[in-house]
């Protein structure tokens, strides 16, 4: 799950989901990691270029 805040990474924790913040919400990396987050990233361009790279994404879905 992707968002830009601590209620974002706390909503997906509790989701059992992993955590993708980004830096476009006021947060700071470090409450975003505090939270939950696994990554963050400072633009939604970088954030899109890594998609296929992230742990959990599945290509093969049908």
């Amino acid at each position: 799950m992707w968002g830009d805040s601590v209620w974002d990474c706390d909503a997906a924790t509790r989701l059992g989901l992993p955590a993708v913040g980004t830096l476009t919400g006021g947060t700071c990396r470090a409450e975003l990691v505090d939270h939950g987050a696994i990554a963050v990233y400072e633009h939604l361009d970088e954030l899109r270029a890594d998609l296929k790279d992230l742990a959990f994404v599945r290509l093969d879905a049908a």
